[in-house]
């Protein structure tokens, strides 16, 4: 979502709100202070990339497409929610040049020059502004300010540091509930299409075939070698190493971190199709290289998003903040996806 929306950056607590729709004009849906707004403009491009954002992920998820047309009604409460968010996204642009922040005109094109690559092969720039509804001037606007505004955070966080000794207690802490578990394990898939019983019964029919083989003596990777339906790891043999928690889905989780290595399981069933496990080894993923990096970021900049949420629900304390919108405004057509700074 933060890649699809430009002012959305900062998410902090709601305070000081006064809703008051008889004193904002119809093409406001938030007014801030004396010279500030979030248009109804820019409140419609960034919840319509919301609503892409949650088709994608849903799709990658499997979920039918009868089930999205739910997912595209959001209620009231969200919209007002991501109102919410971008009065921050102002203020923190507020701040920002109120601070004597500066973005030559340089640095505004090379950033949307480096943002035109998230744009689809099929898509050139200057269609994604015909359908955004917006003018290279828009954004440049908006680009400029989210610069300011991140510029502003960084000078903000600069002196922030993580001790090592914080970084070894959270991986202490996250050690205990099992999420650094990883396992080296071997798989065969047999692919199902949609939800059509037949289907799953003929995939069924192929995945106990291929049990009773590995029951008799055969070869595990041999056997996934020939039958899996994974593109991806038949042709090792169905390995797939340093799988961690969470990463493959819970069908997996509960094979792979509550069997003993060794272990081969009944056919069992996920979303994708019918699959057969093999445990081959269990570890726990070490604290030192690319994990301790992980969390030392993960730690950093939850530090510093407190500290700049804090800044800004400061400064929105301090403001007259009046946002409008109708219970029945109908939600936006879903639109391709929004250029980073561009909305």
């Amino acid at each position: 979502m933060q890649k699809m929306l430009t002012l959305v950056t900062i998410a902090a607590l709601c305070a000081g709100v006064a809703y008051a729709q008889d004193t904002v004009p119809a093409d406001v849906v938030a007014r801030i202070g004396d010279k500030e707004t979030v248009t109804k403009a820019e409140f419609e491009r960034a919840l319509s990339s919301i609503l892409q954002a949650r088709m994608a992920q849903a799709k990658r998820r499997g979920v039918s497409d009868a089930q999205l047309g739910a997912l595209s009604n959001v209620s009231h409460e969200e919209k007002l929610k991501l109102i919410d968010t971008m009065v921050d996204s102002k203020i923190l642009y507020m701040m920002a040049r109120d601070a004597g922040i500066q973005v030559t005109d340089e640095e505004v094109m090379a950033e949307i020059d480096k943002n035109k690559a998230g744009l689809p092969p099929s898509m050139t720039f200057e269609d994604f502004m015909q359908r955004q509804g917006v003018t290279l001037d828009d954004v440049k606007t908006m680009t400029r300010m989210r610069l300011m505004a991140q510029q502003f955070s960084r000078d903000k966080v600069k002196d922030i540091a993580v001790a090592d000794e914080e970084v070894q207690k959270e991986y202490d802490n996250l050690k205990t509930r099992g999420l650094f578990d990883s396992a080296d394990i071997a798989h065969i898939l047999i692919l199902v299409q949609g939800t059509d019983p037949t289907a799953w019964d003929a995939a069924k029919t192929k995945i106990d075939a291929a049990y009773d083989r590995l029951k008799k003596g055969e070869d595990f990777a041999a056997i996934a070698k020939e039958v899996s339906e994974d593109d991806k790891t038949k042709d090792n043999g169905g390995a797939i190493n340093g799988v961690m928690r969470g990463i493959l889905g819970p069908e997996f989780d509960e094979r792979m971190f509550t069997l003993p290595a060794g272990t081969l399981t009944e056919p069992f069933k996920s979303r994708v199709g019918w699959h057969i496990l093999k445990v081959n080894n269990k570890s726990v993923a070490p604290f030192e290289g690319p994990l301790k990096e992980r969390l030392t970021s993960t730690i950093l900049k939850t530090r510093q998003s407190e500290v700049i949420g804090k800044l800004v629900s400061e400064t929105r304390s301090k403001l007259n903040i009046q946002i409008s919108l109708p219970p029945d405004a109908p939600a936006p057509v879903a639109v391709p996806p929004v250029l980073e700074g561009a909305a």
